[in-house]
């Protein structure tokens, strides 16, 4: 397991990191609640994006603990920079 260390921030596992940008970039928004982890579809150009693929969910909930940290951190204004991988 690759990890990655971010600036002024935690040291995350390489694939939840990726995972995470990859979800945000399909259109989903992810949020911390509770200490869960709320998915949300974004529509752009009045588009939906299509539901989680089962293999998805499961790396969502293989990398939960790690996704709601990485939120954290990026809720926080700070923007992913590696200063270690």
């Amino acid at each position: 397991m690759s990890l990655i260390t971010l600036k002024d921030g935690p040291t995350l596992p390489q694939e939840a990191i990726v995972l995470g940008l990859r979800l945000e970039a399909r259109g989903y928004q992810m949020k911390a609640v509770g200490g869960n982890l709320r998915l949300s579809p974004v529509q752009v150009d009045g588009k939906t994006p299509d539901p989680l693929s089962e293999i998805e969910r499961e790396a969502v909930a293989k990398w939960k603990i790690h996704l709601l940290e990485f939120v954290s951190y990026c809720e926080k204004g700070l923007t992913p920079t590696v200063v270690e991988a």
